[in-house]
């Protein structure tokens, strides 16, 4: 089953019209004292004795943490890592468009109404949290995958930038009552609710139970994420993966020895109703704003509370949404490990389906459709032999119709393809990194021109109004100013950053962008495609042109764009 002509771009997905209509008439059984009874289920403890306390502060000195039920862990087993949680804004389709369904946005309101303020989990080089880590844009909006073998420690110390108490809590692996990282009652450990400004190290270990039992596959994956307030932290995107691999069938870098490409995959719905999903609301009237926001009075009934909130869904892979996954490129021939996770409420149950390609499960059964439930994992290997262009999605009806798919590539023998560097192919290695980076370019009908998602490293908080862009793609230069969002636009030339703040400051380290050219003069430097696709299995044509991008005051850097013509897409 395939997405619809009725492209959710287009309007509201019909599947979710009847979800409204189911919910509504749910109210309408249950009676005007439904809202009361679901606020007593849902929040069993008032604000006033609910209210969560720092277990450490910035003003503490010094770092907590570190240890291992009170001992240091072995350095020659610890594998170290530096995150921090950071406000990020986030667009659910930053290319604009479905290319699956080949629809646009209706109209700005509706493209605007795929961007969210979200929290992330950024990797850092050292304990300076100056250095951003190169970001694997197969990641989404996920944190770093954080990797070992059974019987090493995964040491994070970790930053909270947020204005609120955050953590990080593990599934599947060992750890004591400090690094647990989980706010509860009686006792909550040092590293249950980390605050604003704040560190603290988690010491977690890979012990036998965390890593493939016999039997299973010689690698598997468990979710982290914050848990504070775990429901609304996750759906604000702190949630990240590890990848535990049996020693005995592990490489030396830690990468299981029998897999040639791995593949995340986050299948979860989004709300982005901002706040409202407390079912007081629909009885005191009261919205519940993000952090910063003000409460304010607005009466709804429960019927309304439940369209709002079936309006804010988002139902996206890695946070991408309508085709718009990034990075699932393989080889021909490739042993490819799909790591799959569920997370969210009682609506999260998936069917995850490849076209193209089936799967052997981990227990060894032969699939093209694996079933995830929230707050599980799973393993999906492939034998890569089918090139082409495939479709990758949720088979649930109602979360297909509403953007849950993407593509994944297979490349045929004898291209270039996807680069097989072992920290390209495998999830959580070290990357170099590099100050520009491209994703592979999308060529655009008449009037010609090219679109390519990018990312360019900055001093952190760089100011993007008022400075002078410089783009060169092969033959062909452009030089124009900034404007007030940081964006740059001349006929035929269009730069739009992804994360700049308002004032056009950029928020992080990375500037991530889209840009697109299209008419004379730039159709002039794009190579025509061949009269024909290649046919699959022959030489492939392959193509690359030199782009340079430079900020004013700044080093220019220089990458290769890659337009790749070998594919015919299925």
């Amino acid at each position: 089953m395939s997405p619809s002509k009725h492209s959710p771009w287009n309007g509201r997905g019909r599947f979710r019209s009847w979800a409204s209509i189911s919910l509504a008439w749910a109210v309408l059984v249950c009676g005007v004292a439904a809202p009361r009874a679901l606020a007593h289920l849902y929040r069993p403890f008032s604000a006033a004795t609910n209210q969560v306390v720092p277990t450490v502060t910035a003003d503490r000195g010094g770092e907590a943490g570190g240890r291992f039920f009170g001992e240091v862990p072995d350095p020659a087993r610890t594998r170290r890592y530096f995150i921090a949680a950071e406000w990020q804004p986030w667009d659910y389709a930053p290319v604009n468009k479905d290319p699956v369904c080949g629809t646009v946005p209706t109209s700005p309101q509706r493209e605007a109404s795929f961007r969210a303020r979200k929290l992330r989990y950024i990797q850092y080089t050292d304990d300076t949290f100056t250095t951003r880590s190169a970001r694997d844009p197969r990641l989404g909006l996920l944190g770093p995958v954080l990797r070992g073998v059974v019987g090493d420690f995964i040491v994070v110390t970790f930053l909270n930038r947020a204005e609120r108490p955050l953590s990080m809590h593990p599934h599947g692996v060992r750890y004591d009552k400090e690094s647990e990282g989980a706010y509860y009652r009686p006792r909550p450990g040092l590293g249950a609710a980390v605050g604003s400004k704040a560190r603290f190290t988690y010491v977690w270990k890979l012990d036998g139970s965390s890593g493939p039992g016999p039997g299973e596959p010689s690698s598997k994956a468990w979710l982290y994420h914050s848990h504070v307030h775990d429901d609304e932290e996750v759906n604000l995107g702190l949630i990240g993966m590890i990848v535990v691999t049996d020693p005995a069938r592990a490489r030396a870098d830690g990468t299981p020895a029998d897999v040639d490409r791995e593949m995340p995959a986050l299948f979860m719905m989004f709300d982005e109703t901002a706040g409202l999903l407390d079912p007081l609301a629909a009885r005191s009237g009261t919205v519940n704003l993000p952090p910063g926001g003000v409460a304010v009075p607005t009466p709804r009934s429960y019927a309304e509370y439940l369209e709002l909130r079936a309006q804010g869904l988002r139902y996206p892979i890695n946070g991408l949404a309508y085709g718009n996954l990034q990075g699932f490129e393989m080889n021909q021939g490739e042993r490819v490990r799909w790591y799959l996770a569920g997370l969210g409420g009682q609506e999260d149950f998936h069917s995850v389906h490849w076209h193209g390609q089936g799967v052997v499960d981990e227990a060894g059964r032969r699939k093209d459709v694996v079933e995830l439930l929230p707050g599980s994992t799973r393993i999906a290997d492939m034998v890569v032999d089918n090139p082409g262009t495939w479709l990758f999605q949720c088979h649930v009806a109602e979360h297909m119709m509403e953007g849950m798919y993407g593509f994944y590539t297979v490349h045929p023998s004898g291209a270039r393809g996807a680069d097989r560097a072992p920290a390209a192919a495998f999830l959580g290695l070290t990357r170099p990194t590099d100050a520009l980076r491209v994703g592979a370019a999308e060529i655009l009908p008449a009037p010609r021109g090219l679109r390519f998602t990018g990312s360019l490293l900055l001093p952190r908080g760089t100011l993007l109004q008022g400075r002078t862009l410089r783009c060169q793609l092969g033959s062909q230069g452009i030089t124009l100013p900034l404007d007030t969002q940081g964006a740059g636009r001349e006929a035929g030339f269009e730069f739009l950053p992804h994360n700049a703040a308002e004032g056009a400051r950029v928020l992080g380290e990375t500037l991530e962008f889209t840009l697109t050219v299209h008419g004379p003069p730039w159709e002039g430097v794009i190579p025509p495609p061949p009269a024909e696709p290649t046919a699959v299995g022959t030489s492939p044509k392959v193509i690359t042109l030199p782009f340079t991008l430079s900020l004013d005051g700044l080093q220019s850097q220089t990458t290769l764009l890659r337009l790749d013509y070998s594919l015919r897409t299925r």
